[in-house]
């Protein structure tokens, strides 16, 4: 497949290139990704903590992933946008096993992946840099940056497995051989302004962040060279956290200020699929 004949993924990919970051809103269901159209953000991520939360599971992998694949779907066919879809370490150790979940996803309109080296094995919690380039590549043989971005994500920071310079070293070394193996951009979470800048200046390749009350702005990111700013299970848990600032003020004061201040009304919830309803009509 080209991009002549997957212009979301052509949309997907120039958006690395802007003069600023671009804002990945990550969506969970379909009405959290329909709310994150119509506010106007350019491209869709689904979030793996709150797709995961929201069927009844802990994050890692713990959801089967015919029911990840459920949600996912719902939210392919309720946007316009690109979606890119977090895939976590590909619900398998079989690369054969994590290439077919992948192609699952593409052909359901995905565009792009996150792929990430943590394990959720305290044992062994991170995949050793051979294998997971490995694994890279037998993704980009299958499926060309045309058809897929990959976006690697790599948790040595995130998992806190070493001090500092030496975390550091370890990243830009899995950066480039992620990127060699056919990768096309770096996610790390990381929020210090001079590791960032470190990232930019040695890797030399689209950078993703994600969003959280630490990480610079989105104007100081562009000063830094950052590319994608991830909003991951933040909007997730804020939503969550509406719901237990609703059921405190019902219960301790019986009022209702929270549940109404700044909810979508009725009408506005019915909007949201009238182009899905239309669309099933017609088919």
């Amino acid at each position: 497949m080209s991009f002549e004949k997957n212009p979301k993924a052509k949309i997907f990919s120039e958006l690395h290139y802007q003069k600023k970051p671009f804002i990945l809103a990550n969506a969970w269901d379909a009405a959290s990704a329909r709310i994150f159209e119509k506010a106007g953000f350019s491209a869709i991520g689904t979030t793996s903590a709150g797709i995961a939360a929201s069927r009844g599971y802990r994050d890692i992998q713990n959801i089967p992933f015919p029911e990840m694949l459920d949600n996912i779907e719902q939210i392919l066919s309720s946007v316009t946008l690109p979606v890119s879809v977090d895939i976590e370490a590909g619900y398998s150790n079989n690369i054969e096993e994590i290439i077919y979940n992948i192609k699952k996803v593409v052909s359901l309109g995905a565009v792009g992946i996150n792929f990430e080296d943590g394990t959720g094995d305290e044992a062994s919690p991170i995949t050793p840099i051979t294998i997971q380039a490995e694994r890279i590549q037998a993704i980009r043989e299958q499926l060309s940056s045309d058809t897929l971005w990959i976006n690697a994500r790599v948790d040595v920071f995130y998992l806190g497995l070493m001090e500092k310079e030496k975390a550091l070293e370890e990243t830009i070394k899995r950066s480039l051989a992620y990127l060699e193996a056919g990768a096309n951009s770096i996610f790390v979470v990381v929020n210090d302004k001079d590791l960032i800048s470190s990232l930019v200046r040695e890797i030399k390749a689209p950078i993703n962040l994600v969003a959280n009350s630490q990480l610079p702005s989105i104007e100081e990111l562009k000063e830094l060279g950052v590319s994608r700013v991830s909003l991951g299970s933040g909007p997730m848990r804020a939503t969550l956290g509406l719901l237990e600032e609703i059921s405190q003020e019902l219960l301790q004061f019986g009022t209702y200020r929270s549940l109404t201040k700044n909810a979508v009304s009725y009408s506005g919830l019915q909007e949201l699929f009238i182009q899905k309803r239309k669309i099933t009509c017609q088919n």
